[in-house]
């Protein structure tokens, strides 16, 4: 297998538990979602380092931006080249 680029997560996976915290689930949401019964929220971002984006607005303050970042390791040829390409929907 050559999967070139990864997006890591942390390994307890808090950045997941923490995602969901941002998000404002509650314990009986977290329970069910990450099968646990104690878990630690802290920072709560509402960012998780994965291949996807989700912004939530309260629909206040239009137009608005949001920045989004994620963190790549190449786990490939150290020589590769990789680049970005944005598509954004017509519809």
């Amino acid at each position: 297998m050559d999967p070139g680029l990864i997006y890591d997560m942390d390994v307890q996976v808090q950045d997941y538990i923490e995602f969901l915290c941002g998000l404002g689930y509650n314990a009986k949401q977290m329970r069910a979602v990450i099968r646990r019964r104690r878990w630690s929220c802290s920072a709560q971002p509402t960012e998780l380092n994965y291949p996807s984006f989700m912004a939530i607005f309260d629909g206040k303050d239009f137009p608005r931006a949001k920045n989004f970042s994620r963190v790549v390791t190449n786990v490939g040829n150290k020589k590769s080249i990789y680049r970005a390409v944005l598509g954004v929907p017509t519809s």
